[in-house]
C-alpha cells in the first residue's frame, strides 16, 4: 500500500515516470495478494498519470477501474472515477459524457450523504480541508472554525476527545 501512496505523491509532484513505476509495483503486489480494492485504486492512479500526460490510455484505465469499483460496490472509488471522467471529458469538449458524469457524481454524493452538516454544501467536489469529529460526523474545517461550538452540530455530542478533557 505504501508504494501506492508514493505513486500518488509522485503524480501530484509531476514526477510521472516515478509515479508510474511505484504504481506498477503496487499493482503487482495487489495482484499477488488478490487485493481488488487496491487494484481499483491503482487503475485510477494509472488513469491520473495518463491524464496528466494527455494520453488516450487514461479513459481505458478509468473504464476498467469503474468496472472493478462497481463490482466491489466501492462508492468512494466510483465518486473519484466520476470526478476524473469529468475532467477528461471537459478537456476533450465532449459535453454529453461530461454532463453524464457530473450527474453521476452528484448522485453518488447524495447516496453517500456527503454534505457538510453546517453549510449544507457537498463534501468532495472541491479541495476543502475536512474535519471528522469523534462522533464520526464530517464537516468542512472552515465551517467548524467559524462556528466555534464545542459540540457536534448534528448530534450535539462533545467534539472534544475524552483524553483531552
Amino acid at each position: 500500500m505504501s508504494q501506492f501512496y508514493m505513486a500518488v505523491a509522485y503524480r501530484k509532484l509531476g514526477r510521472l515516470p516515478d509515479a508510474m513505476e511505484c504504481c506498477e509495483e503496487s499493482m503487482k503486489i495487489a495482484l499477488q495478494h488478490g487485493d481488488r480494492p487496491l487494484q481499483a485504486q491503482c487503475l485510477l492512479c494509472f488513469a491520473d498519470i495518463h491524464r496528466s500526460r494527455a494520453d488516450v490510455q487514461a479513459l481505458e484505465n478509468v473504464e476498467r477501474a469503474h468496472e472493478l469499483a462497481e463490482g466491489l460496490g466501492n462508492k468512494l472509488c466510483l465518486l473519484k472515477i466520476h470526478c476524473i471522467c469529468e475532467g477528461i471529458y471537459r478537456t476533450k469538449g465532449q459535453q454529453r459524457e461530461l454532463r453524464n458524469h457530473v450527474v453521476k457524481f452528484h448522485e453518488c454524493v447524495e447516496e453517500m450523504e456527503l454534505y457538510c452538516g453546517m453549510c449544507g454544501e457537498s463534501i468532495g467536489d472541491r479541495n476543502h480541508q475536512l474535519q471528522a469529529l469523534p462522533c464520526s460526523h464530517v464537516f468542512h474545517l472552515k465551517c467548524l472554525q467559524t462556528n466555534g461550538t464545542r459540540g457536534c452540530p448534528n448530534c450535539r455530542r462533545s467534539s472534544v476527545k475524552p483524553g483531552f478533557v
